[in-house]
């Protein structure tokens, strides 16, 4: 056998090696990270958060791995307050017409979000980034019901990435 189809070979075994042993690890040891060893942050769409149906309670799979993991949704800052200079919860909403209306949106529109760590009111920008533990979990607020909430970690202004 001639020396590349060697190396070749070679090379062909380690992959099928690790491609094998990391089948074999088991997923809560698979977190993928992104720089410094920070865990992987999901980006959440709000078309796959509607897809829940907030009456029965039936959710695709896809969304089901989602409960209790670290995501983050884009959206819009609604205070459950008036008087708010710090904010520790408040509701998320996919756009700014979304906000506590009669009729409210939909259940599966609202993520309810409180903060581990309160925030300065200026501090929440609308549109935003916030990030946590999503949890399919029904809430109740003055303003109606969340099919979400959310253990928020953080709060940040929104860009495109």
């Amino acid at each position: 056998m001639s020396t590349p189809v060697k190396l070749l070979l070679s090379a062909s075994l380690v992959i099928a090696a690790a491609v094998a042993t990391w089948f074999l690890i088991p997923s809560r040891f698979k977190d993928l990270t992104i720089g410094n060893d920070q865990p992987l942050i999901r980006t959440v769409g709000w078309r796959l958060l509607q897809q829940l149906d907030y009456r029965s309670g039936q959710a695709p799979q896809k969304l089901k791995e989602l409960h209790g993991q670290r995501v983050r949704i884009p959206g819009f800052v609604v205070p459950l307050s008036d008087r708010v200079t710090v904010l520790k919860e408040f509701l998320l909403v996919p756009d700014p017409q979304s906000c506590i209306q009669v009729p409210p949106p939909p259940p599966n529109l609202i993520v309810y979000v409180k903060l581990r760590k309160a925030v300065p009111y200026r501090d929440a920008f609308n549109p935003a980034w916030v990030s946590g533990i999503l949890r399919i979990f029904k809430t109740k607020s003055q303003f109606g019901y969340a099919s979400y909430r959310l253990d928020g970690e953080s709060v940040s202004k929104y860009n495109s990435r």
